[in-house]
Parts: structure tokens; sequence; C-alpha cells
């Protein structure tokens, strides 16, 4: 539950520092039982966080169908994480962003959730209380 985590992985400053700031909000702000969402191509976020994913797309890119994004958004829906998280800085693999490639989940993210706080290049989304 620390910072070690990062442990001997080699690592820019602002990388460090970033990661660093994630995961203290979510040692902070969540439980072991609360989920979150990297709606980025992070897939070693969860492991730092020590948190565990409502979907089975630890990495978005690959939902590049409508059938996949749709389970994305039925797993979102069915187990709605405490947090949806999104690095604005992330690598897009392709050039395009997971907002683009992924049009219902960010419908869907925009109506149920909220901009809580950003973290460096972190845009944190929580659940909007209905």
């Amino acid at each position: 539950r620390s910072s070690d985590l990062v442990g001997p992985t080699v690592l820019s400053r602002a990388q460090r520092e970033n990661f660093s700031e994630v995961q203290r909000f979510i040692f902070n702000n969540t439980t072991q039982d609360d989920t979150v969402f990297f709606a980025a191509n992070e897939p070693i976020m969860y492991m730092l966080v020590s948190r565990n994913n409502p979907t089975k797309y630890d990495y978005p890119y690959i939902a590049g169908t409508i059938e996949k994004r749709l389970e994305i958004l039925s797993d979102l829906e069915s187990n709605p994480p405490k947090y949806i998280l999104y690095n604005t800085s992330a690598w897009d693999v392709d050039g395009v962003s997971n907002m683009q490639r992924m049009p219902e989940v960010w419908k869907y993210i925009k109506k149920q959730y909220k901009l809580k706080k950003l973290l460096g290049s972190v845009l944190v989304y929580q659940k909007k209380i209905q």
C-alpha cells in the first residue's frame, strides 16, 4: 500500500510523481472492495493501486468492436466503479483516444459521473449521487 509498488522500475520524475499522486488518492478514498476503472491504456495502474477493474478490459484499446464496448458499458452499469480515471497524457496506441474509440462508454461516464478532481494529467470522475 505504499509508493514502493513502483519499486525498481525506471521512471521519469514526472511519471513517479503522477503514479504516486494517483496511488495516494485511491488509497485515501477507496477500500479494497471498491473498484476503479482506468479508461486510458494503462493496465499497470490496477496493480499500482491494488484495486480491481469492474470490467475484463484492463487495456480498453482492445475493445474496438461495438460488442466489446457494450460489454464494458454493461460491466460499468452492473458494477459501478467508485472512480473512473482518465490520463489525458497516456499513450493513444493508434492516435485515437479512448474517448473517441468508446463513444458509448463516454456517454455513460458523462451522464453518470462528474469530474471530481484533476491529479496532474489524470481526470478523476466520481459517480453522481442520484
